[in-house]
């Protein structure tokens, strides 16, 4: 019998893995829930679920033969959206240090007392999920990260991207691909300009709309997020008072479809001109775990304003902001951009892959453009830990004063080196370690594909 530990907490899929943990519990497994909170215990009803849960209390003691040897920038995800949310207080002086020791003796004893061998959550992407990670395998065991992949209705296994670029490598060189990885490979680059990830699709926030503000609240619901908001009451170190976080979610909606009227004149049009060279930087949408987590130690200002001080005469930046973020950030952001030398800052409707035609190279912290970019042949320096960050065409800089070596080696045209048929094998690699599967954001409630899930978990573990 397999022993699974399944993380629950208010992320968007965690019903579905609730629905995911019964499958897998009727199969005959040993499963076990692992929650963040006595608040996410109740909202989701997990003690009507039959399976064991173990719940996450900050005032748990710290077991001195468990203790880690974590640093706190695994809580910076939580940090990062408690800033935007309203419970950034939840991480002043020595809490957070404390967090993370009491979380990692917390998933120690977990995984000891029911001797599990598998951790199942999404790629890590928060503070909770990585010390998860961690403890699961100081004891040799695995953790599988349920990844959408951004090739369409597929997905993978794998902690972070840097493991999933370790898989893509891996598969790169050992150069054996099935037919059906290449045929896959060849029509997927044909269509570059055309396809797009299904969480592009289904996330709900390319279109700027109040609406969501409008969304009704169950009464399960709202009583819960009441009951864990007054007095001292908290949901704890992800979501600080439930009421305040989730009113500021909504209100974000709305203050994005007003503030989007207030910086329409920082953006400006794009006309290519053959007297210049063009770089592309590609805003990011905050906050998520692919900039609060694997782009350590930057913000996209200071970034983009030491790419535009590095630039020389004939040189421009284009930023193109992001469809699924536009107006969220305050004006004051969109007006500095725009203030900056050398920088174009450009709608989000604007196609990137027509952009990044028209550039000499691309700049990113982590973004999915840049992928798009080494599969069109173009350069990419970046700044975080992306899953196509071997690809021949990548660079990553360790900061801001290899910015201009960037530069130069953009402009010098690597991809005339590029290999033969590379791209094809890049793609047909990253294929060879995905599977088909469709999640679906637009549907938090669903139990599409859960027995088909409940397989590919067991076969993995």
């Amino acid at each position: 019998m397999k022993s699974i530990l399944i993380l629950i907490n208010t992320a968007a899929f965690s019903k579905y893995y609730l629905k995911l943990a019964i499958e897998l519990k009727q199969r005959g497994n040993n499963v076990v829930i692992a929650t963040d909170s006595k608040f996410t215990q109740e909202l989701f009803q997990l003690d009507k679920s039959g399976i064991p849960v173990e719940v996450f209390e900050n005032d748990l003691s710290i077991d001195s033969d468990l203790v880690s040897n974590l640093d706190t920038w695994c809580l910076h995800p939580d940090f990062d959206r408690g800033n935007y949310y309203g419970f950034s207080g939840e991480f002043s002086g020595h809490k957070s240090s404390q967090v993370v020791e009491r979380l990692y003796c917390f998933f120690k004893r977990v995984i000891l007392e029911h001797n599990i061998s598998t951790c199942f959550y999404e790629n890590v992407s928060n503070g909770f999920a990585y010390i998860a990670w961690k403890a699961i395998e100081s004891e040799n065991g695995k953790y599988l990260g349920l990844t959408s992949s951004r090739l369409p209705s597929m997905c993978c296994f794998s902690t972070d991207d840097n493991e999933l670029a370790d898989k893509i490598e891996q598969a790169l060189l050992s150069n054996t691909f099935r037919a059906d990885d290449l045929d896959f490979a060849k029509n997927y680059l044909s269509q570059i300009n055309e396809v797009e990830p299904d969480y592009m699709k289904n996330n709900g926030l390319s279109k700027v709309s109040a609406l969501p503000a409008l969304k009704k609240v169950g009464i399960h619901s709202l009583k819960t997020h009441i009951k864990y908001s007054l007095g001292s009451n908290s949901a704890g170190f992800q979501l600080g008072k439930p009421i305040v976080s989730s009113i500021r979610y909504r209100l974000r909606n709305v203050y994005r479809k007003l503030n989007s009227y207030r910086i329409k004149k920082y953006f400006t049009k794009f006309e290519p001109l053959d007297t210049q060279t063009y770089f592309l930087y590609p805003l990011h949408y905050h906050p998520e775990s692919s900039t609060s987590l694997l782009g350590r130690f930057y913000d996209e200002l200071n970034i983009i304003k030491n790419i535009a001080f590095s630039l020389k005469k004939g040189e421009l930046l284009i930023v193109k902001d992001h469809k699924s973020a536009h107006a969220f950030e305050d004006k004051q952001f969109y007006k500095k951009l725009s203030n900056l030398p050398n920088v174009l800052l450009v709608r989000p409707e604007l196609n990137a892959k027509k952009i990044i035609d028209e550039c000499s190279g691309i700049f990113t912290l982590t973004s999915t453009v840049g992928y798009e970019a080494v599969l069109k042949n173009k350069p990419v320096s970046m700044f975080g830990d992306a899953f196509y960050k071997k690809h021949f065409l990548a660079r990553k800089l360790n900061g801001f004063g290899e910015i201009r070596d960037a530069i130069e080696w953009m402009k010098s045209r690597p991809q005339n080196s590029l290999p033969a048929d590379y791209n094809i094998n890049f793609v047909a690699s990253y294929h060879k370690v995905c599977f088909e599967f469709k999640l679906n954001l637009a549907d938090k409630e669903t139990a599409e594909g859960i027995e088909e899930l409940a397989t590919l978990v067991e076969e993995n573990i």
